[in-house]
């Protein structure tokens, strides 16, 4: 008696791995749809939503923090010698408002010393308004020098210059222009002032007491005080131009 052989049956997919099999399917159908819009916008030259809401907020902030012009980028002697690179400019403010607002961050005090001169390009001059410095360690300090800028002016921007002063036999001689403004800087931008840097090409050196030149590296930067107050001009008054 011959026997015959029976193929075991073959077994089926479960209906709930063949619903997986479908829904995976289809949801890298819609992924590809979506990469191939996204694509097509992309060389149509536009921009996704959120990249273009930041391209316009950057482009707002830039505007507001415009950097001035009109101005020599250096602090000169009374004697007309070019001395210290301008490192700082205060935007939609005044002297003594200026004054004041480094004052209560810095921890800064008023000084009296020697005056320089801030020029404007087309001939016209302004004196150093306030002076500010911190005494540190062997006879050294922080010093800032600000523009005068009255509050009735028309210029609603302030120039400063500041550095760490070294004593010398001849007096003190300025360093470390760009330490000291960024020192300033991130004191400003901690405090929640708006900050931005820009290149004034400023880089050449001006002639010390002791025969020595010191440079910067050509940048200042912006400190924007619109939401500072405007000081009372009437008290702290110290000799010096206002």
């Amino acid at each position: 008696m011959k026997l015959r052989h029976t193929l075991p049956p073959q077994p089926r997919l479960p209906t709930v791995a063949l619903a997986t099999v479908l829904v995976m399917f289809l949801a890298a159908a819609a992924l590809a749809a979506w990469w191939h819009r996204e694509a097509t916008a992309t060389e149509a030259g536009a921009a996704p939503a959120d990249v273009a809401a930041e391209a316009i907020e950057a482009g707002a902030v830039d505007a507001e923090l415009e950097a001035p012009s009109g101005f020599e980028p250096y602090i000169f002697r009374t004697t007309g010698e070019r001395a210290d690179p301008v490192n700082i400019i205060f935007l939609h403010t005044d002297a003594a408002t200026t004054a004041e607002a480094a004052q209560r961050l810095l921890g800064w005090r008023q000084v009296v010393a020697a005056g320089m001169n801030f020029k404007e390009k087309g001939g016209g001059a302004r004196p150093t308004s306030r002076q500010l410095a911190a005494d540190l360690a062997a006879g050294s300090r922080f010093h800032l020098r600000i523009q005068s800028v009255p509050q009735t002016d028309t210029q609603t921007y302030v120039l400063a210059s500041v550095h760490r002063d070294d004593p010398m036999p001849c007096g003190h001689v300025g360093r470390a222009f760009d330490e000291t403004r960024d020192l300033v800087a991130r004191a400003f931008a901690d405090a929640g002032y708006r900050t931005r840097y820009v290149d004034l090409q400023n880089t050449n050196s001006g002639l010390h007491c002791d025969g020595s030149r010191v440079a910067g590296d050509g940048r200042a930067v912006l400190i924007d005080l619109s939401s500072v107050p405007r000081a009372d001009i009437t008290r702290g008054r110290i000799p010096g131009a206002y």
